[in-house]
């Protein structure tokens, strides 16, 4: 009797021991992941808005459209990927609460990996995007929140200047968003490299972008002709380095091209900026406002700043063993510098439309004599300054017989080597002691004495950076 009794004391509880387990496992992970396509097509259109889909460590081939306002998510090992047809693998009409968090991509059909749009914010976090052939993120339309995303491509120094312009051959945009409208793009921990035609893009909106600040590792990398485009967008980016950029398209590379919308908008502030190496320009910045607090441009194939229209103010700038140029101004509203360097720009040859022009000045600021009156005066403020060693010459001011509304040089050093000349005015007419506060010392005390001649100039150019036009976004 006893030895029957115990036996029914152990034997209750273990029977209910599986419906414990169960009820526990059912409790600690929530929904089941899916782990096929049919899984995951069938779990996201019975999702309602505020749902999360689970995706299990697995890999999972197609185009799945994910409701308005449902999240996706994955974790370690999990896997989404495309080899054919033209249908983001995740089309995602963007609602409140819309998540796509902690997958990997492989995009290799020439769609997208993730097609945004809708109303509202879409938070993109832990992606890994790795595009063949197709576009990385496009969106159009929305905000998005944007951390610890690495979209990379196939671009390389060796294929970037004949690659395709087309997604279906190969990599073509990391990331896009256009018409931001009224909306803002939050970047945190961003990485983009190796596409044909933009890492990054922005149309109108409000970007906020703080990079990562990992050292040798720059925010955007090794990509050809454009690095980060803001167009029509009020950009304000923290501590972003772009680094190895790509000539492309027959074009030069640009690491930053700023530019204006329809209605004018459009303005850069940057801190703790670095741009360094490969080729092209730094800043290409059209009839836009940019200001910047410590920034550096170092070994670029052509100018670290090129300011067409617009204005410039920069504290802590740093511009050295730049081509052609460390600013280059043409028809600027006005251009201030506040504790800069100036240095060791190389001479390099510019393609015009009256020929090829040599030049490697430290600062060029020039009106363009075919903008007429259409060229603001010119208005230039140097303080705390050095310019040396540049291969042509320091500074270079041509108002090409217009207008100066300022001219102020306080605490300019310029030091000249060879047949360089320091600083000099052409076609313009200072107020004498313009250059009082200008100290010259190597060959620029002899040869700005007998200047008596006229160097080349360069003159406005077509942008050669626009927001990539997305054929199905």
């Amino acid at each position: 009797m006893i030895s029957h009794q115990l036996t029914s004391m152990i034997e209750a509880p273990l029977k209910l021991l599986p419906s414990l387990l169960l009820a526990i496992s059912l409790a600690g992970c929530g929904a089941p992941r899916v782990c096929t396509a049919e899984e995951l097509t069938v779990a996201l259109a019975e999702a309602a808005p505020g749902d999360t889909v689970l995706v299990a460590a697995c890999r999972i081939s197609g185009a799945f459209t994910v409701p308005a306002g449902v999240s996706v998510e994955g974790t370690t090992g999990s896997v989404l990927f495309s080899i054919e047809g033209s249908a983001p693998i995740l089309d995602v009409t963007v609602g409140t609460g819309s998540r796509i968090e902690g997958l990997e991509l492989e995009v290799d059909h020439g769609g997208m990996g993730i097609r945004g749009r809708g109303e509202g914010i879409l938070a993109l976090s832990h992606l890994k995007i790795r595009v063949t052939r197709g576009i990385g993120v496009g969106l159009r339309g929305i905000g998005a929140e944007i951390l610890d995303v690495d979209v990379s491509g196939p671009i390389t120094e060796a294929n970037a200047l004949f690659a395709s312009t087309n997604p279906a051959e190969t990599g073509t945009v990391g990331l896009v968003a256009a018409e931001v409208g009224a909306g803002t793009v939050t970047i945190e921990g961003l990485h983009a490299s190796g596409f044909s035609v933009a890492a990054v893009a922005v149309g109108g909106g409000t970007l906020t972008w703080h990079g990562s600040s990992i050292a040798d590792h720059p925010d955007v990398n090794g990509t050809g002709t454009l690095g980060i485009g803001l167009f029509g967008t009020n950009a304000t980016l923290d501590s972003v380095e772009v680094g190895n950029m790509f000539s492309g398209l027959g074009q030069p590379g640009v690491a930053i091209a700023v530019g204006p919308d329809a209605a004018g908008t459009g303005s850069l502030h940057a801190t703790e900026l670095l741009v360094r190496s490969g080729e092209g320009y730094g800043i290409f910045a059209d009839r836009t406002t940019v200001t910047l607090t410590t920034a550096g441009f170092f070994g670029l194939g052509l100018a670290g700043l090129r300011i067409q229209g617009g204005a410039l103010s920069a504290t802590d700038l740093d511009c050295t063993n730049n081509g052609g140029a460390g600013i280059l101004a043409i028809d600027a509203e006005s251009i201030t510098v506040e504790r800069g360097r100036l240095d060791a720009q190389r001479s390099v040859a510019f393609n015009t439309a009256i020929g090829s022009q040599i030049i490697g000045d430290g600062l060029e600021i020039v009106r363009d004599p075919m903008s007429g009156d259409l060229a603001p005066p010119l208005d230039l403020r140097l303080v705390d300054v050095t310019l040396a060693r540049n291969e042509r010459a320091g500074l270079v001011l041509d108002a090409a017989n217009g207008a100066i509304a300022r001219l102020e040089l306080i605490n300019v050093s310029v030091l000249s080597e060879g047949a360089a000349l320091g600083a000099i005015t052409q076609r313009s007419s200072p107020d004498a002691g313009w250059d009082a506060m200008v100290s010259r010392s190597g060959a620029a005390l002899t040869n700005d004495a007998a200047f008596t001649d006229e160097i080349s100039v360069l003159g406005i150019m077509m942008p050669p950076a626009s927001l990539p036009d997305l054929l199905g976004l």
